[in-house]
C-alpha cells in the first residue's frame, strides 16, 4: 500500500545530485522547524533560496534512508532573509553574487525582490553598487522575468530545464506568445517535445480540437515516430488510422496531408492504390533518394570481378593476423565480384571483420 500523500513547506538549500534536464534531482531541504530532509523528484528548475510548497510521499531508500517523493510543487520566492541570500548569490541575478546579495538583502530586507522588481533605482542606496551594476541588475531582472514564467509553465507540462532552455534559446522573447498562442511550434520545431505534450498545452490554452494546425503536427509527429522505428515513409492508410488514434478526423488528416504536401513540408509519391501512397518527410525523400541513385551508380560502374583464389585469401589473413571462418571467406570473395555487397548475419557472426 501506497503511503499517504503529505503537504510540506520547505526552502531549498541545494542539490546532491541533478539530471541535465532538471528531470530527477536530490535536493536538500530545510522545513518550517529548521530540520533538514531529502526530497526527491523533477526540482531541477528551482533556485536555492526560494521557498516550495510539495506535495509528496515519505519513503524509505535502503541506502539512503528517509526521502520525500515529489509528485508535485509550487515554486514561491524566499521567505527569509537567509533564503534571499541563497537566492540572489546563487546567479539567479547577474550583477548580485553573494557579498552583494548579503549587503541588498541587509538592507532591504523581505522587501528586497520588490524593489529589484519595482523601485531598482533604490539599489543605489546599497554600499558597493553603483549606477552601472544597478542598470545591469535591473535589465537581467525584467528580461529574465519572463524567460522564469515561461519555464514555470513548462515545467508543468513536464518539460525539464535542459528542453526548456532551448525553447527559450529559440524564439526569445517570443516565447511566451509562442507557447500560448502556436504550441504545436513546440512539437514541429524542438527535438524532444512531443505532440502530446504540444497537445496538452494546446487544449489547456483553449486551442479547439479541430484546429487545422494540430491535425498537421499530428502528422509531422507520426512521420517522425515512424522514423524512430526505422521507417523513411507512412502509407497514407497508416497515417490516416494513427491519426485517427490521436482524435483526428479523416477529413482533418486528409486536408492536413494536403496542405503540408503544398508547402512542401511531406512529399507525396504516386502509387495506382491511393491507400499505399507513402507520405515522407522531405529530408527522408531526399536521403532515401540519394542512396537509390547511388547503389545504381555502383552496380553500374563496377564490371563483374572473379573469385579470389584461396592463396590470395591466405596471405591476406597472414598479413592482417586473421583467421576467417568458411563464411568470410566466401563474403570476401563475394564482395570482390560486385558493385554492391549486402553482408547479413546474427550477432558475433564476424561480420565487423
Amino acid at each position: 500500500m501506497a503511503a499517504p500523500t503529505v503537504r510540506v513547506e520547505a526552502e531549498l538549500l541545494g542539490f546532491s545530485f541533478r539530471s541535465d534536464d532538471g528531470g530527477f534531482s536530490v535536493a536538500r531541504l530545510k522545513n518550517a522547524e529548521g530540520l533538514q530532509i531529502v526530497a526527491v523528484g523533477p526540482l531541477g528548475h528551482v533556485t536555492e533560496g526560494q521557498h516550495l510548497v510539495i506535495q509528496g510521499r515519505w519513503v524509505e531508500h535502503t541506502q539512503f534512508g528517509r526521502q520525500l517523493k515529489v509528485v508535485s510543487l509550487l515554486v514561491e520566492d524566499p521567505r527569509t532573509t537567509l533564503g534571499l541570500e541563497r537566492y540572489l548569490g546563487s546567479g539567479a541575478v547577474v550583477g548580485l553574487g553573494r557579498e552583494f546579495a548579503r549587503r541588498v538583502v541587509a538592507t532591504f530586507g523581505l522587501d528586497t525582490l520588490a524593489v529589484i522588481e519595482e523601485e531598482p533605482e533604490r539599489l543605489l542606496e546599497v554600499p558597493g553598487i553603483g549606477k552601472k551594476r544597478m542598470e545591469r541588475i535591473r535589465d537581467h531582472w525584467q528580461a529574465d522575468q519572463e524567460n522564469r514564467e515561461v519555464h514555470a509553465t513548462l515545467h508543468g507540462y513536464g518539460i525539464g530545464r535542459a528542453l526548456a532552455n532551448k525553447i527559450v534559446d529559440k524564439y526569445a522573447e517570443k516565447s511566451a506568445s509562442i507557447i500560448t498562442a502556436q504550441p504545436y511550434r513546440l512539437a514541429a520545431e524542438i527535438p524532444g517535445v512531443g505532440f502530446l505534450t504540444a497537445d496538452r498545452i494546446a487544449r489547456d490554452m483553449g486551442i479547439a480540437e479541430d484546429a487545422p494546425e494540430r491535425a498537421e503536427a499530428a502528422l509531422i509527429h507520426l512521420l517522425r515516430e515512424a522514423q524512430s522505428s526505422g521507417h523513411c515513409f507512412l502509407p497514407r492508410r497508416e497515417s490516416t488510422t494513427r491519426a485517427v488514434n490521436l482524435g483526428i478526423g479523416l477529413q482533418a488528416i486528409t486536408d492536413a496531408t494536403e496542405r503540408l504536401r503544398l508547402r512542401g513540408d511531406v512529399v507525396l509519391h504516386r502509387t495506382s492504390d491511393p491507400e499505399a501512397q507513402p507520405i515522407y518527410h522531405p529530408v527522408l525523400e531526399r536521403a532515401e533518394a540519394r542512396v537509390a541513385g547511388r547503389i545504381k551508380s555502383l552496380l553500374s560502374e563496377r564490371t563483374a570481378g572473379q573469385p579470389i583464389p584461396a592463396p590470395m585469401l591466405d596471405k591476406a589473413e597472414v598479413t592482417m593476423s586473421l583467421a576467417l571462418n568458411l563464411g568470410q571467406r566466401g563474403a570476401v570473395s563475394k564482395a570482390m565480384q560486385g558493385g554492391v555487397t549486402v553482408i547479413t548475419g546474427g550477432p558475433g557472426t564476424g561480420k565487423t571483420t
